[in-house]
């Protein structure tokens, strides 16, 4: 027996070793999935033929600011009295609502900016329904 462990003490050595790295690679991986930052969330909403940002009302068709890479969370809703349908397209990101939006309907778009540089955002129905998305 002592011959033999003598014989194998290297295969046996590099076998624990690498258990031993699996073991905390695995740990760290485990650890940084929980370091994730939530979502970036924008309330973005149509009201007065117009986009406003829900946390700046009075800022018409505002420049939104995202990072590359961070998920974001995008809550478009329409509150536009009456019949007056919306809908989001954000150019260049692939982002875009399902459909157009009744009075009192939204959506979320999850979406993650993979390229950093400047894109325009619109509803396709309300030419002067425009702005930017800055990502950086």
């Amino acid at each position: 027996m002592t011959e033999m462990i003598k014989k194998n003490s290297g295969k046996m050595f590099a076998t624990g070793f690498a258990a031993g790295l699996m073991f905390f690679a695995v740990l760290a991986f485990t650890q940084n999935e929980s370091a994730i930052a939530p979502p970036h969330e924008l309330v973005l909403v149509a009201k007065e033929v117009a986009f406003r940002e829900a946390t700046q009302p009075h800022e018409i068709n505002p420049t939104l600011v995202l990072k590359k890479g961070k998920p974001v969370r995008l809550i478009f809703r329409n509150e536009e009295p009456g019949s007056v349908l919306h809908c989001l397209v954000i150019g260049g990101l692939n982002v875009k609502t399902s459909q157009s939006l009744s009075a009192g309907q939204s959506e979320t778009l999850t979406f993650t900016p993979k390229e950093k540089g400047t894109f325009a955002y619109a509803c396709l129905m309300h030419p002067n329904m425009s702005g930017k998305v800055v990502v950086q």
